[in-house]
């Protein structure tokens, strides 16, 4: 169907479809047009579906751009087997606009040694449980072919104050 009017086109050009490419984008994925699972779907092949609409004679596809604003607060303080408050991220833009989560802590220093973190580690934000040695956190955000890590932040776990009773005179 073109403009609600059945086409047959046997041989030959149908429309001409032009991009304009991001300058800042990077990366490369084929991309083809199917009728699966709706009519005249454009994709790549990551395998992404690509948003594609048409209006006024002209098809306009959204591209994706790189994840931005991936930042983490709340860096903290807290004695010896204490659980911190939850460390935010931010909501972070660039990709798809649909993202998955992954945190990742490290009890080396704030640029080696990561892994997934304990418990629930895909949200936005994260809850660390109980900590005995200081502890840096990181967020992975993945959205479409794009994956950002933020920049760590520290949770410094404190001795326990001394528990021997001063002696009164």
């Amino acid at each position: 169907m073109y403009n609600d009017v059945s086409v047959n086109i046997s041989s030959g050009l149908f429309f001409h479809l032009n991009f304009t490419v991001d300058a800042a984008a990077t990366g490369s994925a084929a991309v083809s047009w199917s009728d699966s699972p709706t009519p005249r779907e454009l994709s790549n092949s990551v395998p992404v579906v690509i948003a594609a609409t048409y209006a006024a004679g002209a098809v306009t596809v959204q591209t994706e751009s790189a994840i931005s604003n991936n930042t983490l607060s709340n860096g903290q303080s807290i004695c010896l087997g204490d659980a911190p408050a939850a460390i935010t991220g931010s909501a972070p833009s660039g990709g798809n606009g649909s993202y998955q989560y992954l945190w990742l802590s490290s009890t080396i220093g704030p640029s080696t040694g990561f892994s997934a973190a304990s418990g629930t580690n895909d949200q936005q934000n994260y809850q660390p449980g109980n900590l005995t040695v200081t502890t840096w956190f990181v967020r992975e955000v993945s959205s479409g072919s794009f994956t950002d890590q933020s920049s760590a932040v520290e949770v410094t776990v404190l001795p326990l104050p001394d528990a021997t009773p001063s002696a009164l005179t």
